[in-house]
């Protein structure tokens, strides 16, 4: 059971990266650009 559970909670991060963490992943990048324009 415990090895299923691993599995389950590291393959659903792959699938919401595609979804929820790619908008994650702009903000940052658009965060991070803005602040080397204004250093």
């Amino acid at each position: 059971m415990q090895n299923t559970i691993a599995k389950t909670k590291q393959e659903p991060s792959k699938q919401v990266k595609d979804k929820d963490g790619l908008e994650d992943e702009l903000e940052n990048l658009i965060n991070s650009y803005l602040k080397t324009l204004k250093t």
